[in-house]
C-alpha cells in the first residue's frame, strides 16, 4: 500500500464536480386532490412533477382526453352538474409519461348555511337574574322539535372537575313555562324521544343514572329561553340547543347565552354550527354594559370577543367603537342596541364557511362579571 493508504486512488473528474446526476425519468410529486365544489364556482386541480425537460400536460374525464386542458392547473369556472366526474393527467417527458390516479370533483347544488346548534359551557347555580341561560329564535311556518339540555355530571367524562351536580332545565317562552325537567332518563321523561334526539342531531350520549337535565319540544316561530340552575351548589355546567331536523323550512336565526364569566377556564365560551356548503355572514355579540338597560347587575364591565375555529383564533374585538357596519347588522338582525356608540360591548361581522366555531367571552384585564354572547344569522 501507499503512504496515503491502502484504498485504490481515483482521480476526481473537474466537470463533474458539483454536477447533479441529470433525471432520467417523470414522476408525479404533487397529484390532483378530490374535490367537493357548488354549482356556479371555480375548481382548480394542479399537479407538480419532476423529469427531463420539456414537460407538457394533457387533463382527461372519465378517462376521455379534455381538449386544450394541457396545463399544470386544470380550471373549471362557474361549475355545473355536468362537471362531476373523475378527473386525472398524464404528465409526459422525453423519458416517458407519468399518469395520476382518477380523483373525483362532486358539485352540489347551493343549500345556504343555517345556524345548527349551541353549547355554550359557563358556571352554573341557584337560580335568579344571574343564572346560567341560553335564548334562541325560531323563524318559518311550522314547528320545530328542538333538543335543549342542561349538563354538569356529564362533564366529567371530559376531565371538567368541581361540576354543576344535579342540574334543572327551565324551557319559557316569554315569562311562561312551556316544559321543565330534573334527571332526564327518569320515568317522566320520554325516553325514547330523547334519546332519539340525541341521535339525531349529534348530541352526544347520557348515562341514564346521571342528573342531566333534558328535554325536546316541538315549538312555532318565536322567541325562546332555556335556564340551567340548581337546587343548591354551583360549578361547571354545559347548556346546549340543538336543531333535531336543520334540513326543513324553519330555522334558527339566533342563539345566545348568558352566564358568569370568570377567569381562567371559568370564561363564557359558546360553541355554534353552520351547515350547508355554501358561506354564511353572521353577527356575533360580548355584551355587558348594554345589559344594564335590562336590568341586570354585576355585568361584565368590558368583555372581550374571540372567534377560533378548532384551536385557530379567527377574529377578536375588545370595544365595538359604533362603527356603520355593526350598527347595519344589529338593525338588520333584530338585535337590541347598545346603550352607546362608546359603550365596551363587542361585536363581529363575520362570514363563516359551514364548520363548527366557538366564541369565547372574557374579561379585559381579568375582571368578571355576567355578559351575553349572541350569534345572528344576518338575512
Amino acid at each position: 500500500s501507499s503512504a496515503a493508504g491502502p484504498w485504490p486512488q481515483y482521480k476526481a473528474n473537474p466537470a463533474r464536480l458539483g454536477r447533479a446526476v441529470a433525471a432520467t425519468t417523470v414522476a408525479i410529486v404533487t397529484a390532483p386532490q378530490a374535490q367537493t365544489t357548488v354549482v356556479g364556482s371555480t375548481v382548480q386541480l394542479s399537479v407538480a412533477a419532476t423529469g427531463p425537460a420539456p414537460l407538457t400536460y394533457q387533463w382527461f374525464k372519465d378517462g376521455v382526453a379534455l381538449v386544450g386542458q394541457t396545463s399544470a392547473t386544470l380550471t373549471l369556472a362557474n361549475a355545473t352538474a355536468a362537471n362531476a366526474g373523475n378527473y386525472s393527467v398524464v404528465v409526459n417527458s422525453p423519458v416517458g409519461s407519468a399518469p395520476s390516479a382518477p380523483v373525483a370533483v362532486a358539485v352540489e347544488a347551493p343549500n345556504p348555511g343555517r345556524l345548527t346548534n349551541l353549547s355554550a359551557r359557563a358556571v352554573g347555580g341557584l337560580p335568579g337574574t344571574q343564572s346560567f341561560a341560553i335564548g334562541f329564535a325560531l323563524a318559518g311556518t311550522a314547528d320545530k322539535a328542538i333538543l335543549v339540555r342542561g349538563i354538569g355530571p356529564s362533564l366529567a367524562q371530559f376531565g371538567v372537575a368541581s361540576v354543576l351536580a344535579d342540574p334543572q332545565l327551565q324551557l319559557l317562552a316569554g315569562s311562561t313555562v312551556l316544559a321543565s325537567n330534573d334527571d332526564w332518563a327518569t320515568p317522566a321523561t320520554n325516553f325514547s324521544a330523547l334519546t332519539n334526539a340525541f341521535a339525531a342531531s349529534g348530541a352526544f350520549a347520557l348515562g341514564t343514572s346521571t342528573k342531566d337535565a333534558a328535554l325536546v319540544r316541538s315549538l312555532p316561530a318565536g322567541n325562546y329561553t332555556a335556564l340551567v340552575a340548581a337546587p343548591s351548589g354551583s360549578g361547571p355546567s354545559l347548556a346546549e340547543l340543538y336543531d333535531t331536523a336543520p334540513s326543513s323550512g324553519v330555522r334558527l336565526v339566533n342563539v345566545s347565552a348568558r352566564g358568569p364569566v370568570g377567569t381562567g377556564s371559568n370564561l363564557l365560551i359558546a360553541g355554534f354550527a353552520i351547515n350547508g356548503n355554501m358561506p354564511k355572514q353572521v353577527l356575533i355579540r360580548a355584551v355587558g354594559p348594554s345589559l344594564t338597560q335590562f336590568g341586570f347587575a354585576g355585568v361584565l364591565t368590558n368583555p372581550r370577543l374571540d372567534l377560533f375555529s378548532g384551536a385557530t383564533l379567527i377574529q377578536s374585538n375588545d370595544d365595538w367603537g359604533g362603527a356603520s357596519n355593526l350598527a347595519a347588522a344589529f338593525a338588520a338582525t333584530g338585535a337590541f342596541a347598545f346603550t352607546s356608540v362608546n359603550s365596551r360591548d363587542s361585536a363581529l361581522l363575520v362570514t363563516l364557511a359551514p364548520g363548527n366555531y366557538t366564541a369565547q367571552v372574557s374579561g379585559v384585564n381579568n375582571t368578571t362579571g355576567t355578559a351575553l354572547v349572541e350569534v345572528y344569522e344576518v338575512p
